[in-house]
Parts: C-alpha cells; structure tokens; sequence
C-alpha cells in the first residue's frame, strides 16, 4: 500500500528541495563567474608585453622582417629570418 501524499503536501515537498539543492547551485555559477572574471584581471594585468613581429614588401618585390618589443620600446627591421631571430635571442 502506498502512502497518500496530498497535492498540498507534494508542493511543499518540491519547494523545499528547490530551497536546498538549487539555489546553491546559482550561487556556485556566480561563483565561478567572478572567480573567472578575477583570473582575466590577473592575467591582463600580470602578463609581460609580447613582441609583435611581422613581414612587409616593398614595390620592388623586396620581403622586410620588422620586429617591435614592448617591453623595452625598440624597433627594429631586418632583411632575413636569421637577422630577425638573433635580435630575439638578444633581446630576451
């Protein structure tokens, strides 16, 4: 025989759980909506300056490498890839 639960009852009974164990669960989202927006800001702001590299041509068809270094504020251009990645190397 199965207990009678009145509709009344079992209303009670669903608000209740929704109380306990759902309401947690938004607080946890936010939770981890800030504590994600707290590590963007960390990184953002704690994040050392990358250089910026890139290639260009001229009319004549000639390939330029020309590099830029936050960090110190220098720019430099170059005529190939090795130049290019000895002023890197000296650069870090």
């Amino acid at each position: 025989m199965q207990p009678y639960i009145s509709e009344l009852d079992r209303q009670k009974l669903e608000d209740i759980y929704a109380k306990q164990y759902q309401q947690p669960a938004k607080e946890s989202k936010l939770s981890l909506v800030l504590n994600k927006i707290w590590q963007l800001l960390i990184t953002t702001f704690t994040k050392e300056p990358e250089m910026k590299v890139w290639q260009r041509s001229d009319r004549f068809g000639n390939t330029w490498w020309e590099a830029y270094n936050p960090a110190t504020g220098r720019s430099a251009t170059f005529g190939n890839e090795i130049e290019l990645l000895s002023w890197i190397e000296k650069s870090y």
